[in-house]
């Protein structure tokens, strides 16, 4: 048996045999035109093309239809009409005549067109509440688009004749809102204006520290320092060390370098007669750094040339050492406004530096001079000043943090981050060390004791030094998810189909001491992932992503204005 489902009072009902629908007709609760489907159907059309009234219909208990005889004076038509209608039972229906029976059916077929113009309106309007009710509080997403336009279509599949023009503007109204809608689902959103690509604004900020630009190859050759050896019974042994120092060899260990080496030179040379040593002597004395510019320097150097003063060596570097430190103060004393203010501090600055090298020339004299006069001192001077000033040199290094480079069997060493340096430059920046009866000997870059040859200086790649930058997010922005609207008219209500606009990320991060900031925009997931303030981005995730000057949105396309 087929069912039905119809569309009453707004909403779908049933299902309903053809006896339930016949019934539901003639009680004037539905009309031939309400709309309705087969069960299990998406076809809804008026139910009058479903049922042909009467004709599927059980009229006795044995399935049969009553067949009419042929002397029957009510027509068929009629005769169907008022059982249907209900005018009339099988028992009374034969009482009637023709006349009767059309005057029966002309006056009940016109309530029920009464009835059923009223009913119409009605559901027209009900329809029509609901549907922009619907479109009101927002029925109206790509699903509830869907549905609703599939009942509009399907109430408005036949063109019904008796439709008022009205009606007909408010179809077309609806179907030109639909089109509204579906074309403000489908809008692209813009990528927010302004990105620059990163690669060069990192690579522009890379700091490189001032000792690690470069990478240094050499190999260091011991040769000269084997030849003074050869002297004597002593022997280099094989261990080279090579210093890359961060900052300058403070005045005394920088003298001690020298010393130790003036003190081997000492050690393994043969021992010189009184002639050589006064010649020594007179040579060091005679060395003083006279500079015209001080009047106190021919002073100085007159006291020193005296015959008292030249067998008094440890007096004279008491005098030259006050002036020294008198010198060295005057330098310091500059003027941003005075030329000739700093052009004596210059001066200065540089004769206390030549003073202080004259006292330590008279001290390796004295060195020299000790050792050549005591055997017992010529036997010990090497252990003794290591254990002195050589242990200090150590103990400099490891406080200054240098960094310390190992040489292989052939001296070759490889210095992977050093500062921009040359073999005629470099010696206040690299030191030397090797080992001489078990004590560590220590040699200046330029030293005449070495060679350094294969020398290579090659550029770092800034790339190395982006890697390691930790830019840290400082700050976290979202932007759009602003509701924006496209507005028509329906009937007398203004409805309107409505889009989100499409949320954006911004990550805003800065390196320790920054004082700017650099602003990214992520995709959500790296967003959610740098989710914490102090968290450190790597670079290389950064030059994925692309800076903005601002948080910004996507520029809101011509046919949507913002939503209240």
């Amino acid at each position: 048996m087929r069912t039905f489902t119809l569309y009453i009072n707004n909403e779908a009902r049933g299902p309903f045999t053809e006896e339930e629908v016949v019934k539901l007709i003639t009680s004037g609760d539905i009309t031939g035109e309400t709309l309705g489907a087969l069960a299990g159907s998406e076809n809804w059309v008026h139910i009058a093309e479903l049922i042909k009234f009467g004709a599927a219909i059980k009229l006795s208990n044995d399935g049969k239809d009553i067949v009419t005889p042929e002397a029957e004076t009510i027509s068929t038509s009629d005769r169907r009409k008022l059982l249907t209608y209900g005018l009339a039972t099988q028992a009374s229906i034969e009482q009637i005549t023709p006349d009767q029976a059309a005057a029966i059916i002309q006056e009940h077929e016109a309530g029920l067109k009464k009835v059923n113009r009223y009913r119409k309106l009605v559901t027209i309007s009900s329809f029509a509440a609901f549907l922009i009710g619907g479109l009101v509080f927002g029925i109206f997403t790509e699903s509830g688009s869907r549905l609703i336009s599939g009942v509009v279509n399907k109430f408005t599949a036949k063109e019904d004749p008796k439709l008022t023009d009205a009606q007909r503007r408010f179809e077309v109204e609806i179907k030109r809102f639909e089109k509204l809608n579906a074309d403000v689902q489908k809008i692209k959103f813009d990528k927010p204006r302004g990105a620059s690509n990163p690669k060069y604004t990192l690579m522009s900020r890379v700091k490189v520290p001032s000792n690690s630009g470069f990478r240094i190859n050499g190999t260091i050759d011991c040769s000269p320092l084997k030849e003074l050896l050869a002297q004597s019974d002593a022997k280099p042994e094989d261990y080279i060390r090579v210093y890359i120092l961060n900052g300058e060899m403070p005045r005394d260990i920088a003298r001690a370098v020298n010393q130790q080496i003036t003190t081997l030179e000492a050690v393994v040379a043969p021992a010189m007669g009184e002639s050589d040593i006064e010649r020594l002597r007179n040579d060091a004395i005679m060395s003083f750094p006279n500079n015209s510019r001080f009047p106190e320097s021919a002073r100085l150097q007159s006291e020193i040339a005296s015959p008292k003063a030249s067998n008094d060596i440890d007096g004279i570097v008491k005098k030259v050492l006050f002036r020294a430190q008198i010198a060295a103060k005057s330098g310091e004393n500059t003027s941003k406004s005075n030329s000739s203010t700093n052009d004596n501090a210059r001066a200065s600055k540089q004769w206390s530096e030549d003073l202080y090298a004259y006292i330590d020339r008279l001290k390796d004299f004295q060195n020299l001079e000790r050792i050549n006069r005591s055997p017992s001192e010529r036997k010990n001077a090497w252990s003794k000043f290591n254990a002195n000033d050589g242990a200090e040199i150590t103990s400099w290094l490891l406080s200054s943090n240098a960094k310390e480079i190992t040489a292989n069997a052939e001296g070759q060493f490889t210095i992977p981050e050093s500062p921009r340096l040359s073999l005629n430059s470099s010696n206040s920046q690299i030191l030397i060390a090797t080992k001489v009866a078990g004590d560590i000997l220590y040699l200046n870059w330029n030293s005449r004791y070495l060679y350094i040859r294969d020398f290579e200086l090659n550029e770092i790649s800034r790339d190395v030094f982006l890697e390691r930058e930790q830019y840290k997010v400082i700050e976290r922005t979202t932007t759009g998810g602003v509701s924006l609207v496209a507005r028509t008219q329906v009937g007398n209500r203004n409805l309107s189909a409505r889009r989100i606009s499409p949320k954006w990320y911004f990550l805003r991060v800065a390196r320790e001491n920054d004082s700017d900031s650099l602003l990214f925009m992520a995709d959500k997931e790296t967003f959610d992932k740098y989710n914490t303030l102090g968290q450190v981005i790597p670079t290389s995730t950064l030059a994925k992503l692309e800076i903005y000057p601002n948080p910004c949105e996507s520029t809101v396309p011509p046919s949507l204005t913002p939503g209240e």
